[in-house]
């Protein structure tokens, strides 16, 4: 699902933020 794609990439960079 793109959404979940969208939402994942979002987490990812939050995460990668710090």
């Amino acid at each position: 699902y793109v959404v979940a794609f969208f939402i994942a990439m979002l987490i990812i960079q939050e995460a990668c933020d710090g």
